[in-house]
């Protein structure tokens, strides 16, 4: 019966090539996005559970990395090789902020329209301005 369909449509077309010009991290790039694209029909038991992981912020991470997004770090790191033009006068600002910085991003964090990733960067935040917090009474 198939075989009897197959003659009806006519002859195949050529199919392209695999790709195997094609860059690996491309290639990679779109296998991640279908991966994040299949959690979109998780049951919604699964969906909350994985959506409250860290395996989803890795998963998008990952995904942005293989598409040529900068990581956060290797931003911090440029940031710190070139400062902007105003904070080149050699005003540095007192650590004191720094943990207030972290507490006011934990505040702003609620506001994001994917709130399980507001939740989690909110997390992240408060535990980092408290970290330094702890750093900054231990000298």
């Amino acid at each position: 019966m198939i075989k009897k369909l197959r003659d009806q449509l006519g002859p195949e077309e050529p199919r392209p090539d695999d790709g195997s010009d094609e860059d690996p991290l491309a290639k990679s790039a779109r296998l991640f996005r279908y991966l994040i694209d299949l959690t979109q029909d998780l049951p919604p038991d699964r969906d909350q559970e994985f959506r409250r992981s860290d395996e989803r912020l890795k998963l998008i991470g990952v995904a942005s990395r293989l598409n040529g997004r900068p990581t956060l770090r290797e931003r911090l790191e440029r940031f710190r090789r070139d400062p902007p033009r105003e904070a080149r006068s050699g005003d540095t600002p007192p650590q004191e902020d720094l943990p207030g910085t972290f507490e006011h991003i934990a505040r702003l964090s609620s506001a994001l329209p994917d709130t399980s990733i507001g939740e989690e960067l909110g997390k992240r935040a408060q535990a980092m301005s408290e970290r330094l917090r702890q750093i900054r009474e231990n000298r």
